[in-house]
């Protein structure tokens, strides 16, 4: 059954960005039809979904409306360019999740909304893919074909026919699974090399296509990091990679409160953020040549392996502190607890480190870690 029969929303919020947690909550465990109207033209985007809430809630991070997947969504751009205070948002009917592409078809035959590149509800019909599109489809389709060859020479071969030593040597060069990759106790720092996903599979004790999806989404499973081997290049000269288990450190500038993370996703999730946002965190202190300290949320986030290069196995926090006025030398157990002996904030000995500064701190402290 229809909640709303007519053209009339049945919800109007009109200033989403500050009714962010009304929108979810209202609208959890339903499903129906949505529109975001431009409040000034008068453009407007309709969609529809089985979990309104969700769907709804991803509009409001930027991972999502910047994501270049998504390069080509008008909704998307609109909203990043006139922010959310020059929309307003309505929810146009409730609907049973079967009923959802229906009445949203409806709804765009109504209204012929102007940021829908897409005129037909769940189709493709009408799209306009960009040449960079074009290109990644064509080289997938590719792919795919070279898969099936493989699979076709399998199953000659499993028939007990015989093959040309030419068919062999395309069977080995086109099969997917043939990826040199080297496997890395996250714990340890113990690594050993296979010359494909397959072997790899065997020695994790999991199929191939696991480590191939762990491979390209750059997860560890189960506390080991599986890593592809660049071609022209031996085991012996590729180091561990540290960035899918980077311990990171939280510093509060203003009170000189830290909190420690093993992982980044642990921090992520205590400060409720994406992992792409504190990757371009990352990126831009390393490439910015402006020396005012940057935060997130309030927090200036330091990786822990730029603090302990060295480190193989474990971080350490311990550091020496000497005053080059009176070289007396001291060593602490942590950043927090040197920074309040020497009455200074942890935030600017962990900048000093994270810039890899050698020159004393304010003309009188030396700091090393050990």
């Amino acid at each position: 059954m229809h909640t709303s029969t007519g053209q009339n929303p049945v919800k109007i919020y009109p200033y989403p960005d500050k009714e962010r947690k009304t929108i979810i909550n209202e609208n959890k465990k339903q499903s129906g039809v949505y529109r975001w109207v431009h409040i000034e033209s008068g453009k407007s985007y309709i969609g529809s979904s089985s979990k309104l809430y969700d769907r709804l809630k991803r509009y409001f991070y930027h991972s999502y409306l910047s994501n270049k997947k998504r390069g080509a969504s008008l909704i998307c751009k609109a909203l990043l360019k006139y922010g959310y205070v020059g929309f307003r948002l309505e929810i146009l009917e409730y609907c049973s999740s079967t009923e959802v592409l229906n009445r949203e078809q409806f709804y765009l035959d109504s209204y012929k909304p102007e940021y829908n590149i897409l005129k037909i509800a769940g189709s493709n019909l009408g799209y306009k893919h960009n040449e960079v599109s074009l290109k990644l489809m064509s080289k997938a389709s590719k792919s795919r074909n070279q898969l099936e060859e493989v699979l076709n020479r399998k199953r000659e071969i499993m028939l007990g026919r015989k093959l040309s030593k030419s068919q062999l040597d395309n069977m080995a060069k086109n099969n997917p699974f043939k990826q040199p990759v080297i496997i890395s106790n996250s714990e340890t720092g113990d690594s050993q090399q296979f010359l494909s996903m397959t072997q790899a599979a065997h020695f994790l004790g999991i199929h191939k296509t696991t480590v191939k999806r762990y491979l390209i989404n750059s997860k560890p499973y189960n506390g080991y990091i599986i890593t592809k081997v660049n071609s022209g290049l031996d085991s012996s000269s590729i180091s561990v990679p540290t960035n899918v288990r980077q311990p990171v450190l939280l510093t509060n500038p203003t009170t000189g409160i830290t909190k420690e993370f093993s992982t980044t996703k642990d921090a992520c999730d205590y400060m409720k953020i994406s992992s792409k946002r504190l990757s371009n965190y990352f990126k831009n202190i390393e490439s910015s040549t402006d020396k005012q300290v940057k935060t997130i949320k309030g927090y200036i986030i330091t990786k822990l392996d730029f603090l302990f290069p060295n480190a193989v196995k474990r971080y350490s926090k311990s550091i020496e502190v000497t005053n080059i006025i009176t070289n007396e030398v001291t060593r602490y157990s942590s950043i927090s607890l040197a920074a309040k002996a020497l009455g200074i904030s942890a935030a600017s000995i962990s900048t000093y480190f994270n810039r890899k500064r050698n020159t004393p701190y304010k003309k009188k402290y030396l700091f090393k870690l050990i």
